[in-house]
């Protein structure tokens, strides 16, 4: 849900951003005194130690027919996030990187949740990522929780291995997890 607010003041506008940037700027410029930057800006990646982490592949998300695509899709649009998903799948299998999914989904009994923050409230109200239960498929095909079909090639095949449904678990945004557990990874 966007907020249906906004800073109209200009003035306003510079007097936050201003301090913050020079504040910004002071980090960096004490950070790159002390730290050998060249040094650091090499990352060695290897698929030995490294995997690779995708969160809510889903319709409900991806999907200009998704329950949220119109809260996301100028993001998803300007950052092409599902031709760099659909990138990094490839590369991935290309290069033997290993992939887990952490698929986002709200069960029945999710509805007896006392405490909801707001993302949580709306996916309740809105029925966003349903699935009529945890050991069940009826209805998901096609449906908001199933995979954009775009990326069902790369995870549907046997190479992924896949974690845990990501689940909020307090009243606060801050308290969201995703409880990762490997299936199938060698590992």
């Amino acid at each position: 849900m966007a907020a249906d607010f906004a800073i109209q003041d200009k003035a306003t506008v510079q007097a936050i951003s201003d301090p913050i940037e020079a504040l910004v700027q002071k980090v960096v410029n004490v950070y790159e005194s002390t730290h050998n930057i060249e040094e650091e800006k090499t990352m060695k990646i290897h698929w030995q130690d490294t995997a690779i982490l995708f969160t809510d592949p889903q319709n409900e998300v991806l999907s200009e027919q998704g329950g949220a695509w119109q809260l996301v899709r100028d993001s998803v649009h300007e950052n092409k996030t599902v031709e760099n998903m659909e990138r990094i799948f490839q590369t991935a299998r290309d290069t033997g990187f290993e992939v887990f999914v952490s698929p986002h989904y709200y069960f029945p009994t999710d509805d007896g949740w006392q405490f909801r923050d707001p993302l949580g409230s709306a996916m309740h109200e809105n029925h966003l990522f349903a699935r009529t239960g945890a050991l069940t498929l009826d209805g998901f095909s096609g449906s908001g929780a199933d995979w954009l079909a775009r990326l069902k090639p790369y995870i549907e095949d046997a190479r992924p291995s896949w974690s845990v449904r990501t689940r909020y678990m307090g009243p606060s945004p801050m308290t969201s997890s995703c409880s990762c557990a490997s299936v199938g990874s060698g590992r």
